[in-house]
């Protein structure tokens, strides 16, 4: 959850779960052309650790994902 200025742990399991079922249904409804933006990581910012990014993206392309790529 996000709490300025800085993500907040969702400790109770009921909503770990609602939250990991919202991303299910909006990954699993995807359609042709979706796009998922993952941003660069900021050391400054709290909320966009390079690490975490980074985990992230190497996740969804673990996954499945391609990877965009400017010409």
């Amino acid at each position: 959850m996000m709490r300025a200025p800085r993500w907040q742990i969702a400790r109770d399991t009921e909503k770990q779960r609602f939250r990991l079922n919202g991303y299910r249904v909006l990954l699993t409804r995807a359609r042709a052309g979706l796009v998922l933006f993952v941003p660069r990581g900021e050391a400054d910012d709290p909320t966009r650790s390079p690490d975490e990014m980074d985990a992230c993206a190497d996740a969804l392309i673990a996954a499945g994902c391609a990877e965009l790529t400017q010409n």
